[in-house]
């Protein structure tokens, strides 16, 4: 099964800390967000980003921000 990927919502915990969050696909990185210390940022994807099949879907933040908070939502397909 594939995951199809239609939106992201991440919160940074950080009160004044910027992070980049690297969405990524297994390991590798698929999609990049700027979101600034406290603020929380929505992104909706017109086109679904399609994984590969039974890969899992991860993020990692690329700064020194420990919590990061994501919820993703899609489909699964074949």
């Amino acid at each position: 099964l594939r995951i199809n990927l239609t939106s992201v919502t991440m919160c940074n915990a950080s009160a004044s800390t910027a992070a980049v969050i690297a969405i990524k696909e297994g390991s590798t990185v698929i999609h990049r967000i700027s979101v600034a210390g406290g603020d929380t940022v929505h992104l909706t994807f017109p086109v679904p980003i399609r994984l590969t099949a039974n890969t899992a879907l991860n993020m990692a933040s690329l700064g020194s921000v420990t919590t990061i908070y994501m919820s993703a939502t899609g489909f699964q397909s074949r």
